[in-house]
């Protein structure tokens, strides 16, 4: 069971996340209100596909897995959720059911924002509006894109992908183009990745098997564009990897 703790977060902890980041400590100050700190232990849900809930969420600390059940129990991950992320916001705008499910991969801090306040803060702050239409549409382009790949590529195009979608999330999204300086590929060169999928959430995201993903992350290896062992996990070129990719 999740527990509540009805301490009121302050406005530096609304500064984490992005559709507050332009209002200024006053504002934040004023709905800060509205939220509620609640903790969640690993391996419980904070979102279930069987509940009917409309809550948003907002990750201070911990990590949440997004995924899906088939009917023979396999899970299929969609996205990890890190600190500074909002999710729960679809069935907050829509009031339908949810469309994933929502477990706690590690202890989580989490601020909890009812549906009727979401839609107020909507409603009366732009840069708020303006942010979760932003997030809406890259998540549009993403599965719209992941789908794309499924149905086009081979296992290992699409490992490669997955793993430039892991590096442009540490890299700030920062993609090199081909007739900039050596000097700023050196600097793009190496992206250190502190965490990263298993072997077997990779497969899930991109609908194939764990094997195969072991087998192309050797393969990546080999070719000296990535290290990828625990303790280690690095993308040494990401021009190499592009290169592959294309």
């Amino acid at each position: 069971m999740c527990t509540l703790d009805k301490a009121v977060p302050v406005a530096a902890t609304l500064s984490r996340f992005e559709p507050f980041q332009a209002l200024d400590d006053k504002h934040r100050e004023k709905i800060a209100s509205l939220f509620k700190r609640r903790t969640v232990l690993k391996g419980q849900y904070v979102i279930s596909e069987s509940q009917s809930n409309d809550e948003v969420y907002f990750l201070v600390s911990g990590v949440v897995h997004a995924c899906a059940f088939s009917l023979n129990g396999k899970q299929v991950q969609f996205e990890s959720l890190t600190p500074g992320m909002m999710f729960g916001e679809l069935s907050a705008l829509d009031g339908k059911e949810r469309s994933s499910n929502c477990i706690a991969a590690t202890n989580l801090t989490l601020l909890v924002l009812p549906s009727p306040a979401f839609h107020q803060l909507i409603d009366d702050y732009k840069p708020v509006r303006d942010v979760v239409i932003a997030r809406l549409a890259f998540l549009i382009r993403l599965h719209m894109r992941k789908l794309y790949e499924l149905s086009t590529f081979p296992v290992s195009q699409r490992v490669r992908f997955e793993i430039l979608r892991i590096a442009s999330k540490v890299a700030g999204g920062y993609q090199l183009n081909a007739d900039e300086s050596e000097n700023q590929q050196s600097v793009a060169s190496d992206i250190m990745l502190s965490s990263v999928p298993t072997h077997q959430e990779i497969a899930s995201r991109i609908g194939t098997h764990r094997e195969a993903v072991t087998r192309e992350l050797k393969s990546l290896e080999s070719a000296g564009a990535i290290t990828w062992r625990p303790g280690k996990y690095t993308i040494h070129d990401i021009t190499q990897l592009t290169a592959l990719v294309d």
